[in-house]
């Protein structure tokens, strides 16, 4: 997957950016089809705001925050980006129907119990 990490209007720390890196290797282990991540963190007087950009096949998911603190601002935007996430995971694995078979086989327990 590419991770690419910008700022805006100051300059990135490197315990920042490995926090960053970090939190991208997270995402990237629970969905393997992701291509891109693209992280832009901005600072805006006394505002920081971090964006989310998420890409990989049939998806693409973003995200944005603002808040006083950077890592608050990232914290924020990788949580939403993590529900995001689970939801499209979660209608992804829903499209699985069961069996015919397995439906008669439940329609005839319920009959049997019924007449008894």
């Amino acid at each position: 997957m590419e991770k690419i990490i910008a700022s805006r209007h100051f300059d990135l720390d490197e315990a920042t950016k490995a926090l960053i890196m970090d939190e991208l290797g997270k995402i990237e282990s629970e969905y393997h089809k992701l291509t891109s991540a693209r992280v832009v963190l901005d600072m805006q007087k006394t505002w920081y705001s971090a964006e989310i950009v998420l890409r990989g096949k049939n998806l693409s998911i973003e995200s944005r925050t603002k808040a006083h603190e950077l890592p608050v601002a990232f914290a924020e935007a990788s949580e939403k980006v993590n529900t995001q996430l689970r939801k499209h995971l979660d209608r992804v694995h829903d499209h699985h129907h069961t069996s015919v078979s397995e439906l008669e086989m439940v329609t005839v327990t319920e009959e049997s119990e019924v007449q008894a």
